[in-house]
């Protein structure tokens, strides 16, 4: 079944859980006041240590130039040293011609899935049912009698049970 979601705080979550997988501790940001920011992350790593302002985007259509001029001023009023788009879908050309030379960072939908795979996690918006790995297992209970088989799908850290059978057989007797 796909993912759907119907004001965008779903795909924030999945985005949040990305970050955290990445090493970043981020926090998602109030549903209101918050300057178009939905994300707010920090690293302490050396060389990589700072405050990144986060803006996600769960859309069909690609993120034009306006939206990066705010995530931009937006940045810069909350004194952070990044701003990060991550969007599903892409972004126009002229919003990749805004980003050059900024402190900007713009994650496109392939970029956030390869990513998401990376760290084990299932991207938002991917079918379940369309993940690779399906397993296919055969658990021959202890008492002899019963057979169970089912077929399990990995989904990150967890599994998910797609199907399964199980059967009782007579025991032989001799």
């Amino acid at each position: 079944m796909l993912r759907t979601m119907n004001d965008g705080k779903e795909f924030e979550f999945e985005v949040l859980r990305l970050l955290q997988a990445m090493g970043f501790e981020a926090e998602v940001t109030g549903y209101s006041q918050d300057g178009g920011v939905d994300l707010v992350a920090t690293n302490s790593s050396p060389l990589a240590a700072g405050k990144c302002v986060v803006q996600c985007k769960a859309r069909n259509r690609p993120v034009g130039e306006p939206v990066l001029r705010d995530l931009f001023g937006t940045m810069h009023a909350q004194g952070a040293n990044k701003g990060i788009l991550i969007t599903t879908s892409s972004f126009t050309a002229a919003a990749l011609r805004f980003a050059q030379g900024k402190p900007l960072e713009l994650i496109d939908g392939d970029l956030y899935r390869d990513l998401c795979e990376k760290h084990g996690l299932t991207a938002y918006g991917t079918s379940v049912e369309s993940l690779p790995d399906v397993l296919l297992i055969q658990i021959r209970l202890k008492c002899g009698s019963s057979l169970l088989i089912a077929q399990i799908q990995p989904r990150g850290s967890q599994c998910r049970i797609m199907s399964s059978l199980s059967a009782s057989f007579p025991l032989a007797t001799a």
